[in-house]
């Protein structure tokens, strides 16, 4: 489990957050960077991506997510994290902000790309080197959250938005590339996901959950 993230958000809503990229499989000990990386396909508007390491991604995101709902559900009813409980926690945010991370890099075929949510005035530039990531953009207004935000994101992801990235994605690369319109609808999803991740850790960070 990870605890190495470092996340920084100021009053103004500058943010800065340092990640690690875990070990995939096929990786080669010396190699510099993990595998993903995507390629236009000879139509220009369809684009080719890595399934092995889609899937792979995926897969780590939903068992991610099934390990932070285990460890919610182990929570006493008042709410509040002390010592291990709010570092377990913390680790297990942090590895699925970094598999979505991965998740979305693989799709992209950069190492570097920009998340949104115009919504909320979320922007982050997303920096991959080797075995790390870097973040830095701006969360806008609405960085805090009230004391129940926490069980209705994880409700929210568990039971709407995964399984809907889950089925979009399965049906979108049945042919096996992404059209312009399938990466669009991929890349809002995820970084919806990634928006989710660092709004709730920083509630976790002040040591209580709804």
């Amino acid at each position: 489990m990870n605890s190495g993230n470092t996340q920084e958000i100021n009053e103004e809503g500058a943010l800065s957050i340092r990640g690690a990229i875990p070990a995939y499989p096929d990786d080669d000990p010396g190699h510099a960077q993990a595998p993903g990386h995507g390629s236009p396909a000879a139509n220009k508007s369809s684009y080719s991506y890595d399934k092995e390491a889609t899937s792979f991604w995926l897969r780590k995101s939903i068992l991610t997510v099934n390990q932070i709902q285990a460890l919610y559900s182990s929570l006493t009813d008042d709410g509040h994290l002390v010592g291990v409980e709010r570092f377990e926690l913390i680790a297990a945010l942090d590895d699925g902000l970094n598999h979505f991370v991965q998740l979305r890099r693989v799709l992209d075929g950069r190492t570097n790309l920009t998340a949104t949510h115009p919504r909320y005035d979320f922007r982050m530039l997303i920096t991959v080197r080797g075995q790390s990531w870097q973040g830095q953009g701006r969360l806008g207004r609405y960085q805090r959250l009230s004391n129940n935000a926490f069980r209705m994101w994880l409700s929210r992801l568990r039971k709407e938005r995964l399984p809907a990235l889950i089925k979009f994605l399965g049906q979108a690369v049945s042919d096996g590339v992404l059209d312009q319109r399938e990466r669009l609808i991929l890349d809002r999803s995820i970084d919806r996901m990634i928006f989710g991740f660092i709004l709730v850790r920083e509630n976790v960070t002040s040591g209580r959950v709804g």
